[in-house]
């Protein structure tokens, strides 16, 4: 096949799917234009997702009549010049792209008014047809709507997921440019409802507060690092927060929101053994670097960045975090209170030394013909002797894999069953829970919770499951764990794999904690519940909570053999 050139059409859809990946795309592409031009005030209006229109308007400094068909032109913008502006890139946007994109493949109406205009210029384009619709009184700044977007790319139109799961992702699109402009005021309303009305802030953690909610609030822990030419503050979530931080974690970068390894990376080294390796740990991270320090032109949605010294990123993010962390009581002990009999509770139940008579009492319920000794090592392990065969164990994850055994048993030894609250309870969460949890009120239902609308961003809260025992405030926490995995994971939507989603938390919420300090004879009631888990080896998550080491693995070891 000979090699020729492609037609215009051809190539600007190709551009365009490079661009514009799915609305929540346009919304971003079209509010960093907002923000370039200095805009105090942006309205986002979306109809199904954005599927059938995306709207934004701003207070910005409006676009000069004689540059209005030059926006929709490739690679044309007044955001550079020259060669040498890529390495000093100070704007959201710069390769002018975005437009011509975005008006390949959808119908675009524009209005425009500078503060020296009189009238606001209105024109609509559609397939590389310019029309002029002439003037009409409009106010300084622009206005952009989409309609019938991928009217004309089908084969990406058939791509696209519900107008439900496209308004998540333009939420998050919308949240990480929110966070990276705390002094501009924004709105955003889906099928004419309001979502988000926010003042401008103050500062960074306001912001937050605005959109989350201050319960997270209290979880926050500032972080700051001052060096020559890198600036780092922000926030990050105390350790018992991480289970509800997978949408939580933003990196914002010279007021860009941007997705970066290497500080993700150094945020997860800084925590630690403080959180699980699978459990992503809360951050809004915020650097302020010199514009030649990063290059913002490597990706084509300008989601990533790469920095001209990362070793020094991630060695900085890390200190930062561990400072913050550092010295902090951070400590979460477990409320058993919420568990029915989780194992035998001996010397829990005594809340006390116990008498010789009651450690007798225990030790007498030992299997006949065992020897047992156990030792609790460093709060994080229990070495036990068991017939002369050394076994280590893991002491959260055995006590969480004992815990979970217990748990299901108990459950499903039943039917579903509600607990009625007294005094139905209130929950203020962010607007993404909101959508999922309201959404899903049927699935939520059968597992136990009924939940509904009560104003914006909260949800009435009358029923709560009753094989999770009594107490509101961990429920809550499951049920705020259940809206993030919804929007994570598909496999989460039937009834039992909420309810099994459930139990690991609660297992995992009110087991022992890596850290907690425990005695010989709960280090030993332990191995003996242990030891009833026939063919069972992991915690939940999948973690081995026990090592066996025989006699001849030491002789090797000392080579003995």
């Amino acid at each position: 096949m000979k090699i020729r050139r492609l037609d215009q059409k051809i190539y600007r859809k190709i551009a365009a799917g490079e661009v514009v990946e799915r609305p929540a795309s346009v919304v971003k592409e079209l509010v960093e234009n907002s923000i370039d031009a200095k805009a105090s005030k942006i309205i986002v209006e979306v109809e199904k997702g954005g599927i059938e229109k995306i709207k934004v308007t701003d207070d910005g400094t409006g676009i000069e009549k004689e540059d209005m068909s030059l926006v929709f032109e490739h690679h044309a913008t007044s955001k550079i010049g020259e060669d040498g502006d890529l390495f000093n890139i100070r704007t959201m946007g710069f390769r002018g792209e975005a437009l011509s994109s975005i008006s390949a493949i959808s119908n675009v109406n524009i209005i425009s008014k500078t503060k020296d205009s009189p009238n606001g210029y209105f024109y609509a384009v559609s397939c590389d047809k310019f029309q002029d619709k002439g003037t009409k009184p409009f106010q300084d700044g622009t206005s952009l709507e989409i309609t019938n977007l991928f009217f004309n790319v089908p084969a990406r139109q058939k791509f696209l997921k519900t107008p439900f799961t496209e308004f998540l992702h333009i939420t998050r699109v919308f949240t990480e440019l929110c966070l990276a402009n705390t002094g501009i005021a924004f709105k955003l309303t889906h099928n004419g409802k309001d979502i988000y009305n926010l003042a401008k802030a103050k500062n960074l953690l306001e912001r937050v507060e605005q959109l989350f909610g201050k319960d997270l609030r209290r979880n926050l822990l500032p972080i700051f690092c001052a060096h020559p030419h890198i600036k780092i503050s922000g926030f990050i979530g105390k350790p018992q927060a991480a289970y509800d931080s997978k949408l939580k974690q933003f990196i914002l970068v010279n007021n860009r929101s941007v997705k970066d390894r290497v500080i993700s990376s150094a945020v997860r080294e800084g925590f630690g053994s403080l959180v699980m390796g699978s459990t992503p740990p809360l951050y809004f991270i915020d650097l302020t670097v010199p514009f030649d320090f990063v290059d913002v032109n490597v990706h084509p949605r300008k989601e990533e960045v790469k920095f001209v010294n990362s070793n020094l990123v991630y060695s900085l993010v890390k200190e930062a975090v561990f400072k913050a962390l550092a010295g902090k009581d951070l400590s979460f002990r477990p409320s058993l209170e919420y568990v029915s009999a989780p194992v035998s509770s001996f010397s829990r139940s005594f809340n006390r030394t116990p008498t010789v008579s009651e450690a007798l009492e225990f030790y007498s319920k030992l299997s006949v013909g065992e020897e047992i000794k156990v030792l609790p090592f460093n709060n994080l392990y229990i070495l036990a002797i068991i017939n002369d065969v050394l076994e280590i164990y893991d002491q959260h994850a055995l006590h969480e894999r004992i815990l979970y055994e217990k748990l299901k048993k108990e459950r499903f030894s039943k039917e579903p069953s509600s607990q009625i609250l007294l005094a139905p309870q209130t929950l203020e969460v962010s607007e993404n829970d909101f959508q999922v949890l309201t959404a899903n009120a049927e699935l939520l239902k059968s597992v136990g919770f009924e939940v509904a609308p009560f104003g914006e961003r909260v949800l009435k809260i009358s029923a709560v499951p009753s094989f999770l025992g009594r107490g509101f405030s961990d429920k809550v926490k499951v049920l705020k764990e259940f809206a993030e995995d919804l929007q994570d994971n598909e496999g989460l939507k039937n009834t039992s794999s909420m309810e099994e989603r459930a139990l690991f938390f609660m297992a995992c919420r009110f087991a022992i904690k890596a850290g907690d300090v425990i005695s010989s004879m709960e280090a030993l009631e332990l191995v003996r519940e242990g030891y009833k888990l026939e063919g069972i080896y992991t915690c939940p998550h999948g973690r081995p909570f026990k090592i066996k080491v025989l006699s001849q693995d030491l002789e090797k070891m000392f080579k003995r053999s």
